[in-house]
């Protein structure tokens, strides 16, 4: 475990130093996310008899995953366009697994990618390309309405572009709009578990102090996991049932 902060000797006085955190150090949450996400999964689709519990423990998924969105957007801004192509790729790929898991709406990757869609509209209004930006901005806001999380939205915009100096103040954002994008889409998730989404923000807080080094999902291994992870669970249903 490394310390977000270090501490240099200077003119005879203690200073504290702000190391910041890097792609890697964002793999613990993508852990945690993702197990969160199964389990959420795994309730809804072959245990509905325990799924008060695991949908909120579930709660603290979305957040994340918009959270490691926005980090890594914040380190480099010039992965926007990428990830727009790759979340829109997969979202388009998982969404038949999504509605055989027996889901109705649209997949997570949605509302992840207008997220990014919406970060990169407010990158360009930032280089004077305004009419562009605006574009961009209309367009993430205009079909976040038929998105699940719609506030969740402004997740990785708020995280990507927040200076990197208060990472107490950006966990209770992050914690904050993930129960807020809990309770934008309503029931199941409109209840007491949408308020463990919460968590989220005390997770990443912790992130900022002390990172545990995990090994690094590959990109693709990543994304796969989502249709896969679904398809299984459907299967694994119907073979108890």
């Amino acid at each position: 475990m490394k310390p977000y902060f270090s501490w240099k000797k200077q003119g005879g006085k203690i200073k504290k130093e702000k190391q910041g955190l890097a792609h890697s150090d964002l793999e613990p949450v993508k852990w945690i996310a993702i197990a969160a996400m199964t389990v959420d999964h795994a309730g809804k689709i072959v245990f509905p008899e325990w799924y008060t519990m695991t949908n909120a423990i579930g709660r603290i998924a979305f957040p994340l995953f918009a959270w490691i969105i926005g980090k890594r957007l914040f380190i480099n801004p010039g992965l926007s366009g990428r990830y727009i192509k790759q979340l829109a790729a997969w979202m388009l790929i998982s969404q038949p697994f999504f509605v055989y898991s027996g889901s109705s709406g649209l997949n997570i990757f949605f509302t992840l990618a207008l997220g990014t869609v919406l970060f990169h509209g407010l990158n360009l209004i930032k280089q004077n390309q305004i009419t562009r930006g605006l574009i961009l901005i209309c367009l993430s806001l205009l079909f976040s309405v038929k998105a699940d999380y719609r506030l969740g939205i402004f997740i990785i915009p708020i995280t990507a572009m927040m200076p990197d100096k208060s990472p107490l103040f950006g966990a209770v954002l992050t914690g904050g709009l993930g129960v807020l994008s809990n309770y934008s889409i309503g029931s199941p998730a409109l209840g007491p578990g949408a308020g463990f989404a919460f968590f989220a923000g005390a997770i990443v807080w912790f992130v900022h102090w002390r990172t545990i080094e995990l090994p690094r999902l590959p990109g693709c291994l990543f994304y796969a996991y989502y249709p896969f992870h679904l398809i299984l669970l459907r299967v694994i249903a119907q073979i108890f049932r």
